[in-house]
């Protein structure tokens, strides 16, 4: 009878001991030997668990590579991050990206690595056999760069402006577009409008322009832009800090649940850029001080109203001003501050500044919702924020 169970660090398999591991560590580095450029490998299943395979985790960063080697009993690679390269000898090489499942037939010479501009992350499987892997000459430049050679013939059909070019190599320096071969006549129109024509009819520097992109896509729940635009924000120096406050100002906005898979992807790019997290705290409030601070206190004696109030000539002769302040509210477009407590005295036989600040909030809440205000006895609240949102 085979009898297993599961503790927090072990599992126990008739009476063998294995140590519990997770696929999740980037691991250590590869041996020089046999790897070019900046390669991690956790191996998750070594020999020694005598499992009948072995089974690892290896990351590439941009440009870096395995030498050509082989494998007397094949190899099975599961690309789970990324976009790399795949090369049998002979063959050209092929891109592969996260999903593909790359089967390397028995003792056929190859390499595999990232691409030029991404890094590529792949569990490696191999059945556990002396010499499961032999080891040959490193893969050259000439021939990493060869998938260059053919991505330029293959989008050699692409007429870009050499401000598109210049203007997209800033943002991302020697990316490979995979859409400029398979979607020539859609990257010709895009490229040249996004990145020359658009750029040439504005003024805006390319910080501010690549966070507004970067902020849209979280917007638009774009993950895969968002990536490339927190990757390009980097290259054209906005800060790991600029880049967080985008995230952590987009949960009050579009909620933490369409925002927290981009805090994810952003705390990856920062590991893989060797960005230590956390970022230096930037907060300038404490739980004990943040109410005070992020609210606006209304009283009797000063209103501040998200609309420019009536002057009494302005106000029909007959009626009450509660009654008459929701018609005319309702007849303007909120758009500027006001004082009210010189539209309306106290000797007057109308209602105090207060009354017309409970009434605006009246208004106004049945328009923005119960969240922009908080009432209590003798004054009104605004919050801040959410009237600067309201207002502009």
């Amino acid at each position: 009878m085979l009898l297993c169970f599961q503790t927090a660090t072990a599992q126990i398999v008739n009476d063998k001991t294995y140590n519990m591991t997770s696929i999740k560590a980037k691991g250590n580095p590869a041996p020089k030997e046999y790897f070019i450029g900046t390669v991690y490998a956790n191996m998750v299943v070594t020999a020694d668990d005598q499992l009948n395979s072995v089974v690892g985790k290896v990351t590439f960063e941009p440009k870096a590579r395995t030498n050509w080697h082989k494998h007397p009993h094949g190899q099975i690679l599961i690309v789970t991050e990324g976009i790399g390269y795949y090369q049998e000898k002979g063959k050209p090489i092929q891109v592969i990206k996260e999903g593909d499942v790359v089967k390397i037939p028995v003792s056929a010479e190859h390499w595999h690595g990232g691409s030029h501009s991404s890094l590529m992350v792949h569990t490696a499987i191999v059945p556990t056999v002396e010499n499961g892997t032999i080891w040959l000459q490193p893969v050259t430049d000439a021939e990493y760069n060869t998938v260059q050679t053919i991505n330029s013939s293959q989008s050699s059909k692409v007429n870009l402006s050499d401000a598109a070019v210049r203007n997209h190599e800033q943002l991302w320096p020697g990316y490979q577009s995979k859409a400029k071969a398979t979607d020539p006549e859609l990257i010709e129109v895009f490229d040249n409008f996004a990145f020359d024509e658009l750029i040439r009819h504005d003024t805006m520097d390319v910080r501010t322009r690549v966070t507004m992109i970067m902020a849209s896509t979280i917007g638009s729940q774009a993950l895969t832009e968002y990536k490339m635009f927190v990757n390009a924000a980097l290259n054209v120096g906005v800060t790991p800090i600029e880049i967080k406050e985008v995230l952590y100002q987009a949960v009050p906005y579009v909620g933490v649940a369409k925002v927290i898979d981009f805090i994810y992807a952003c705390n990856e790019i920062f590991t893989e850029r060797d960005i230590s997290l956390p970022l230096e705290s930037q907060s300038t409030t404490t739980s004990e001080t943040r109410h005070e601070k992020g609210l606006i206190e209304v009283s009797c004696r000063q209103t501040l109203c998200l609309t420019c109030l009536p002057r009494r000539h302005d106000l029909p002769s007959q009626g009450s001003l509660p009654n008459l302040l929701p018609h005319y509210l309702n007849t303007r477009i909120p758009g500027r501050v006001f004082a009210a407590l010189d539209q309306f005295s106290a000797s007057e036989p109308i209602p105090t500044t207060l009354v017309v600040a409970k009434h605006v909030v009246r208004r106004l809440t049945k328009q923005y919702g119960s969240g922009l205000f908080v009432c209590e006895p003798e004054k009104v609240v605004l919050r801040k924020q959410l009237l600067l949102q309201t207002l502009w």
